[in-house]
């Protein structure tokens, strides 16, 4: 019964009704958090009451050392948090509790000063599906022009464990999508070098959804190869890598809703690998 009920909020997780259906069920069990959504519902715009605070405290999990959260009808809605490599088993107890059984939204940044390989943070998501999320950003808390990314990290085992992502950000030195097959993606975003090979399966329709593409670096072949596949039709939003003039021209011809990075942001890592 239950499994049946978080299958309905993991169609729609930001419609409210479902969630009070579960309510029903968990108030039925003896289950606080059935309270606790039932409160969230009649909340609205109203501030939060004490014994809802209390609630969320008692039966949450702990609270990230760094960032924000935000709860939804009873579960941790949307998180923003980063944290170091030493914090692994903390994040997985945290992403693994039953308040984020239905999260929407995850963003993630690694602070480290002297490594950033966060391959240990794509297996901890990935250790079960998470059919709720929507959105997944992984990102570094050290940033700016001078500075470049660390390790590799291989997103293969992600696209089953997020059945119904629509929004993808990884930022790494570099990249590997795997199969990349996503019937829901809707927005990718991966800044680091990539093989143009390893981004082949979207031009053979892997991501059917797919409507905005962003690249920081990955061989000029894939804009060409990208032109003339069926992907080029669907788009909306694509920015590539910095080409000369002549190529950008002639890509924007076949594909007007196409820009570039500036010479300098195409530069930051090596040549895209085979």
């Amino acid at each position: 019964m239950r499994a049946q009920l978080e299958a309905a909020i993991d169609e729609n997780p930001e419609q409210p009704d479902a969630y009070l259906v579960l309510a029903d069920w968990l108030q039925q069990q003896h289950d606080p958090r059935g309270e606790l959504i039932i409160l969230a519902s009649r909340r609205e715009f109203e501030s939060q009451t004490k014994h809802e605070a209390a609630l969320q405290k008692q039966i949450g999990p702990a609270a990230p050392r760094h960032g924000t959260w935000r709860w939804f009808h009873g579960f941790v809605q949307r998180v923003d948090t980063y944290f170091e490599n030493a914090d692994a088993d903390w994040l997985r107890g945290f992403l693994n509790h039953p308040s984020l059984r239905h999260a929407t939204a995850l963003e993630f940044a690694l602070w480290d000063d002297d490594q950033d390989d966060r391959q240990w943070l794509i297996d901890v998501i990935s250790e079960r599906p998470r059919p709720s999320c929507r959105e997944l950003e992984i990102q570094s808390e050290l940033s700016g022009p001078g500075y470049v990314p660390f390790g590799e990290l291989d997103l293969g085992a992600l696209w089953s464990a997020l059945p119904r992502v629509t929004s993808l950000r990884v930022r790494s030195r570099h990249l590997r999508p795997g199969s990349l097959v996503s019937p829901t993606l809707q927005s990718l975003f991966l800044d680091g070098e990539v093989s143009h090979v390893d981004l082949r399966p979207l031009l053979a329709a892997s991501a059917p959804s797919l409507r905005m593409l962003e690249l920081t670096d990955v061989d000029p072949r894939f804009g060409e190869e990208l032109a003339t596949s069926p992907l080029a039709a669907r788009l909306e939003k694509l920015k590539l890598p910095f080409v000369p003039l002549a190529d950008q021209e002639r890509l924007a011809q076949q594909m007007p809703y196409v820009t570039f990075h500036a010479e300098e942001t195409g530069d930051r890592y090596e040549p895209a690998g085979e």
